[in-house]
């Protein structure tokens, strides 16, 4: 009879664990991305100044901690790394959702070209790029400032 030793089991628990809070994660990411996407689409088609997107994904990005910290039995390192990963996949995938979402309600046919444009994820961090002449404006310095506030704060909820 092969018996594990102690190391391999914790090897697996730490695996179970990840998986189990990279799954919860991913479930709010994608429950989420619609929801933003939505507010992002509401806030273009009336006009909205304030943007509500960034305050939803604070929200979001204090769901996603909470979600993930609840299946941490111990500190490892890699669970604030998987909060950040959910935080930029949620901001990428509601980007994608919003493109749609415009793009089906003036035309109820699918444009290919603007699904690949949707999906190109230079698109939607495009107010990352700094050598782009847009990148030095007041409006994309305050979106850099929120997406890193963001993260930050979905690292230090589940630190």
């Amino acid at each position: 009879m092969l018996y594990l030793k102690l190391g391999d089991n914790m090897n697996k628990t730490v695996l179970n664990n990840i998986k189990l809070s990279l799954l919860s994660g991913l479930k709010l990411v994608l429950i989420g991305s619609v929801f933003v996407a939505a507010l992002e689409v509401a806030t273009s088609v009336f006009n909205i100044p304030i943007s509500l997107h960034w305050i939803a994904l604070f929200y979001l990005a204090r769901e996603i901690a909470i979600r993930i910290r609840s299946h941490i039995f111990y500190e490892h390192k890699i669970f604030p790394w998987l909060s950040v990963i959910c935080m930029i996949l949620l901001f990428y995938i509601s980007g994608v959702w919003s493109i749609l979402i415009i793009n089906i309600s003036i035309a109820p046919t699918i444009n290919f070209e603007l699904v690949k444009i949707a999906l190109n994820p230079v698109f939607r961090f495009y107010f990352l790029l700094p050598l782009g002449s847009y990148f030095y404006q007041i409006g994309n310095i305050i979106e850099v400032l929120f997406f890193l506030a963001v993260l930050i704060l979905s690292y230090r909820y589940t630190k």
